[in-house]
């Protein structure tokens, strides 16, 4: 009787152990950064913290806001944001290689893709799935404008039209995308971003 009270001891203690460690494996914490295609060298608040590559995991980031800057192989910056650490998160940047422009998305895929993100009702179910076509595909203006009038608010506007704007393959008319936004607050914010982008 003792010993099945001590096996049953061990194996409930052995069965919190693994399901802790899955949980701390389940939810690592940091900033992923990928560039399909090209060599990138990526920053930390200014800290070197990748040679180049292009993909990295930056882990054990603080909770709390922190500057990504992104250097292609010619050491001009791609990227530079400052993004929002959460506990339990990993925060993913995926940009476009400007060395091969990506193909712009058929109709036909397109339009499955918009039907998809029209059919969620919050703004991070339709990043979710706009996350996983840009990068490697090619999106026009008048596409992304599009998915932008899907969502309700501007913050979230915002972030998908940043999430967008390195699969764009007329990154000369983006800036007509100021009109899908309500204020005048958002107009700004989006005309900071590209000044830091281009």
């Amino acid at each position: 009787m003792k010993v099945r009270s001590t096996l049953l001891g061990l194996s409930i203690a052995t069965f919190f152990c693994l399901s802790a460690g899955e949980v701390a494996a389940r939810s690592p914490q940091g900033v992923r950064v990928t560039v399909p295609g090209e060599s990138v060298t990526v920053y930390l608040d200014g800290e070197q913290v990748s040679g180049p590559a292009s993909s990295c995991f930056i882990a054990r980031v603080k909770c709390g806001d922190h500057r990504i800057e992104v250097r292609n192989s010619c050491g001009e910056v791609i990227y530079n944001e400052m993004i929002r650490c959460r506990k339990n998160q990993v925060e993913q940047i995926r940009l476009a290689s400007r060395t091969g422009k990506a193909k712009q998305l058929d109709k036909k895929k397109f339009d499955e893709m918009l039907r998809m993100i029209e059919q969620e009702s919050f703004g991070e179910g339709k990043n979710a799935i706009l996350s996983m076509v840009v990068g490697v595909n090619g999106l026009s203006t008048e596409q992304i404008r599009r998915v932008l009038a899907s969502y309700s608010f501007d913050e979230n506007k915002l972030e998908a039209l940043k999430m967008c704007y390195p699969s764009v393959i007329d990154p000369e008319n983006y800036y007509t995308l100021a009109s899908v936004f309500t204020f005048a607050s958002s107009k700004k914010k989006m005309a900071a971003f590209l000044q830091k982008t281009r």
